[in-house]
C-alpha cells in the first residue's frame, strides 16, 4: 500500500525560511484527512484561528482537522514565535489538549518531574497557555523536584560517578517569581507521587521524565500505577536520560522503564518507533523524539474508545488507475 496514504509531512507548503506547516485549508476541503469529534461531548467550544487562518469548533459530532496537521502547524508557528519553549513539551502538551478536546475531555494535567532551576517548567506553562488558547482545553501544570537538588545516589544504577547530593539545585523565591499557575510539589518523589494520587486533578496526559537516577525514576513511575481516573488511556512520556554515554537496559531510566514493564499485564511503557516521521521537517533531526514513550492504561474504562488521532479510514482506488 505504500504511496496510498500521502506523509503528513507532504501534503502542506514551505513557509518562508523554509518551515513547514501544513496547509490546513486543503485538508478541510478535501475531506479525507479529518477527525471525527466525540458524538456524547457535552459540550461545545471554539478553537481560535491556527497559524493557517482557519477556525474549527468543536461540537457534538463535527468533524476536525486531522489531529497530527493541526498540531504540527501549531508546533511550527509557536516555535518560531515564543522564546523560552521547548519542541518536545510544546508538541506533546498539544498532542494531550487535541485528544483531550476530541474526547469531550475540559481539562488535562501535564506534569515535569526534575524541575531543577526551573527552565522546563516555565517551558512547559507557555505550552500549557498556548494550548489553552488555541484548543479550548485547561491545562494544568505541576512540577515534582525536591527543591534541594538531587537526593543521594542509592548504589551503582543511579550511575553514582556522573552525579552527586545537591546537583541540580533550585532557586525556589526566583522560580515562583516566574510562574504563573503551575504547582510545585516539593520533596521526595517517593512520598510526594502517593500524595499526589489521593488528591484530584485533570487526568494526565503528558509526563516529563528528567530524574537523573534510576532509583528516583522508578518511584516517579508508581504515578502511572495509580486509579485510572488520574490517567488518560494513553499518556505520552518523555524521558530525558535513556540516549547517550552511560545510559542503558542496567542503570537509569531504561532500567526503571524495564522494571515497570515487568510489574503488570495492565500497564505498559512503549517506544513511539520512528515518532519523527509525525513531526514537521524542523524536529525531524531533533533528539527529542527517540526519547518519547506512551504508557498504556490498558485497564483504563475508555481505552478502547476513539481518540481522534487516526490519519485517514480510507483508501480509495485513484481515478484512472486499472479498468
Amino acid at each position: 500500500m505504500e504511496g496510498s496514504i500521502p506523509s503528513p509531512l507532504r501534503i502542506g507548503k514551505y513557509r518562508r525560511r523554509g518551515v513547514y506547516e501544513p496547509d490546513l485549508a486543503s485538508l478541510l476541503r478535501s475531506g479525507r484527512y479529518r477527525s471525527r469529534g466525540p458524538e456524547s461531548a457535552p459540550h461545545r467550544r471554539k478553537l481560535p484561528r491556527t497559524p493557517s487562518g482557519y477556525a474549527v469548533a468543536l461540537t457534538a459530532g463535527t468533524e476536525l482537522p486531522n489531529h497530527w496537521f493541526l498540531i504540527n502547524a501549531l508546533l511550527d508557528g509557536l516555535q518560531s514565535k515564543r522564546e523560552g519553549v521547548r519542541p518536545n513539551y510544546t508538541w506533546s502538551v498539544l498532542h494531550a489538549a487535541s485528544v483531550a478536546a476530541r474526547t469531550g475531555r475540559e481539562a488535562v494535567s501535564v506534569i515535569e518531574f526534575g524541575v531543577a532551576g526551573g527552565n522546563g517548567l516555565v517551558a512547559m506553562e507557555r505550552a500549557a497557555v498556548e494550548a489553552q488558547a488555541r484548543l479550548g482545553v485547561e491545562v494544568a501544570v505541576f512540577g515534582f523536584d525536591t527543591g534541594k537538588g538531587l537526593p543521594a545516589p542509592r548504589d551503582h544504577r543511579d550511575a553514582p560517578f556522573l552525579m552527586e547530593a545537591g546537583d541540580f539545585p533550585m532557586d525556589e523565591e526566583l522560580l515562583r517569581t516566574r510562574l504563573s499557575f503551575a504547582q510545585l510539589v516539593l520533596g521526595d518523589v517517593g512520598e510526594t507521587v502517593p500524595g499526589f494520587l489521593a488528591q484530584s486533578h485533570p487526568e494526565i496526559g503528558f509526563i516529563s521524565f528528567d530524574l537523573d537516577y534510576y532509583s528516583s525514576t522508578r518511584d516517579a513511575l508508581v504515578i502511572l500505577r495509580g486509579d485510572a481516573a488520574h490517567l488518560m488511556p494513553r499518556v505520552l512520556c518523555y524521558f530525558d536520560d535513556t540516549h547517550g554515554y552511560p545510559w542503558g537496559e542496567f542503570n537509569g531510566a531504561r532500567l526503571a522503564i524495564a522494571e515497570y514493564n515487568d510489574g503488570s499485564e495492565e500497564r505498559k511503557l512503549a517506544e513511539i518507533h520512528g515518532l519523527r516521521h509525525l513531526l514537521p521537517i524542523s524536529q525531524r533531526d531533533e533528539r527529542w523524539p527517540e526519547a518519547m514513550y506512551v504508557a498504556h492504561a490498558f485497564d483504563h474504562p475508555a481505552y478502547d474508545a476513539p481518540e481522534g488521532t487516526e490519519l485517514t479510514r480510507r483508501l480509495d482506488l485513484h481515478e484512472g488507475l486499472g479498468s
